[in-house]
């Protein structure tokens, strides 16, 4: 770390030199202009104003890979922030083309702007700053809370119908969480500032923290989903008692939310105070109905992971929330350049 005095200039301002060797790096010359952004944790970011805008390009070599690969590393391409990708493959087949689709589906902001016979390119037409993190992890609360809800009542029902449609609405909840995921990276690695998306660095933490618990919480619903299209055993008494536990999941889900919403630790705590009671009942099911079938398993299992997750959402906000009270108390200047 580099240490420089402040120096007056003028009646009331203070200047502060840059070092030689970043001006260096970033090539910049006497007269240009820098962006300065002021960070929630007290730091100072600078940036050339000349990077600002643009736009990330990268080539997917297709050959020697598989669909699932190919799915994979545009997924971590989209991640990474990159804003353009171009699909090469010399004679792109039928097959081929309709797999990029389907990747684009995945991908929100992302449409085709171009193909030829062995290219075709995607790009980003969508600021992403303009999705405000919040909103999306209540989307992600309601999707997971129906997913849940809907994917036992189907087993209940042995609705194979529903079932079928729980594991094709997951797609949307993936891409929220993907979106989530961008928007953190990028602020991580300053492609975006606090200041873009209206939130700070620990608090976008947060965020992806509670929204990676609900995309695993979908998961569960899906595999639940899944069961009821590949299982038609299900005891009364099993059922029966699964509708209880049900319900004492979907009311936590709900506390997590405002727990979410106040982001108080408080709440969390009064959350958190109930995990041994709903953990016991869980286990209590278990033994007395040692005898379920594959689909009564995958039920049990799954509610219990999903109060898991909401449990690590309610510590992720005692986490939070004790964060901004301390900050709150006080803030330290330090100068970040990019």
């Amino acid at each position: 770390m580099e240490k420089r005095k402040l120096q007056r200039t003028g009646g009331a301002s203070l200047t502060v030199t840059l070092p030689k060797k970043w001006i260096d790096d970033q090539q910049l010359q006497y007269g240009q202009q820098v962006a300065m952004h002021s960070q929630g944790s007290g730091t100072l970011l600078l940036k050339p104003v000349s990077e600002r805008g643009q736009s990330s390009q990268t080539i997917l070599q297709m050959k020697n890979l598989t669909p699932d690969m190919i799915m994979r590393k545009a997924i971590a391409l989209f991640i990474s922030g990159v804003n353009e990708i171009t699909f090469l493959f010399p004679g792109l087949t039928k097959a081929q083309r309709s797999h990029i689709r389907s990747i684009i589906d995945r991908l929100i902001g992302f449409e085709i702007v171009e193909e030829s016979s062995g290219t075709v390119v995607i790009r980003n037409i969508l600021d992403i700053t303009k999705l405000p993190i919040p909103d999306m992890v209540d989307k992600m609360f309601l999707l997971a809370r129906s997913m849940i809800a809907d994917a036992i009542e189907a087993a209940l029902q042995k609705d194979i119908d529903s079932a079928q449609d729980i594991i094709s609405r997951d797609r949307d909840i993936d891409k929220l969480y993907l979106v989530i995921n961008r928007q953190f990276h990028s602020i991580l690695e300053d492609r975006i500032t606090e200041e873009d998306v209206g939130i700070d660095r620990l608090g976008i933490s947060y965020y992806h923290t509670v929204a990676l618990q609900l995309e695993r919480i979908a998961d569960h619903a899906v595999k639940i989903a899944t069961a009821v299209t590949q299982d038609d055993s299900m005891k009364p008494t099993t059922a029966k008692a699964l509708t209880v536990s049900t319900k004492q999941i979907l009311q936590i889900l709900d506390d997590a939310q405002n727990i979410i919403h106040a982001v108080s630790h408080k709440l969390a705590h009064i959350l958190l105070d109930q995990n041994d009671h709903v953990e016991d009942n869980l286990i209590r099911m278990r033994q007395k109905h040692q005898q379920y079938s594959m689909l009564g398993i995958t039920m049990l299992d799954s509610l219990d992971r999903t109060r898991g997750y909401l449990m690590n959402i309610a510590e992720a906000t005692i986490n939070y929330s004790t964060y901004t009270a301390e900050k709150d108390m006080g803030t330290t200047l330090k100068i970040h350049l990019v």
